[in-house]
């Protein structure tokens, strides 16, 4: 099993991540939902709440 489905799979798992990375979990859920039918299997690891941070501070510069 994927490490990004089981962080999905698993709201405390889910929840734990988040808080690591200080990501919102709802809005990270959100993205993840939107984005994951477009995902290729081979890139599913970009949807981790860690690479979810790294995108938002890309925008940001």
């Amino acid at each position: 099993m994927s490490n990004a489905l089981l962080v999905i799979r698993h709201p405390d798992i889910r929840d734990r991540s988040c808080k690591i990375e200080e990501v919102n979990p709802q809005q990270w859920l959100k993205h993840v939902f939107y984005n994951i039918m477009d995902t290729n299997i081979q890139k599913i690891h970009e949807l981790l709440p860690i690479n979810y941070k790294l995108s938002l501070v890309k925008t940001l510069e």
